[in-house]
């Protein structure tokens, strides 16, 4: 979060008492019915990662039309973008340390299904991949989350020299990385209807 906070554990409340002081006068304590204690640690002095559950992330989609003639004169392949970590690997260097990405879906789309106004080639492809960013011991916040894609967006255009589609779409707002799996559940939902 923004104050350098990240959360570390949750553990069950024992409440032993039911006022607390408001104003200078007593009213009763609210609790749910499980009551928790929030741990949270400031992340300058963090040496070892925070449970994945309690982490933030941001995501953003990666799309990039394939070119074989240019990757092949980069000496990569497709099957490197699509089945491999190339991706992966060229972010990994530049990330700073805390920060965590990865790539839970990648799908390739003909482009005459994407636009079909233009004028695309019956072979053209556009690789949509789901990039997400978590902080493991840094936290993880939507200027962070863009400045990690913006160093990906200008590392792909270096190293593979493929078209970006939508460039500079900033990340989502950060969410609890708990909550990526229902996510991942109904984009793949949307997309087999």
């Amino acid at each position: 979060n923004e104050a350098g906070l990240l959360l570390d554990r949750v553990k069950l409340f024992n409440v032993d008492y039911n006022l607390s002081s408001y104003r200078g006068s007593d009213r009763p304590f609210s609790k749910s019915q499980i009551p928790r204690r929030y741990v949270f640690q400031q992340s300058n002095g963090l040496d070892q990662s925070i449970q994945e559950k309690y982490q933030m992330s941001t995501r953003h989609e990666l799309r990039l039309e394939l070119d074989r003639s240019i990757l092949q004169a980069k000496g990569y392949s497709v099957d490197d973008l699509t089945e491999g970590n190339l991706i992966l690997n060229l972010l990994q260097s530049k990330l700073q340390s805390g920060i965590r990405a990865e790539m839970p879906l990648r799908e390739v789309i003909p482009l005459q299904h994407v636009n079909p106004g233009n004028d695309y080639s019956p072979e053209s492809e556009l690789l949509v991949c789901l990039m997400v960013y978590s902080g493991e011991s840094q936290p993880m916040t939507q200027e962070l989350g863009n400045q990690i894609r913006a160093r990906l967006e200008d590392l792909v255009d270096e190293q593979l020299g493929l078209k970006i589609h939508k460039r500079n779409y900033q990340v989502s707002r950060a969410f609890p990385h708990k909550f990526l799996e229902g996510l991942l559940q109904v984009v793949i939902a949307s997309h087999d209807s």
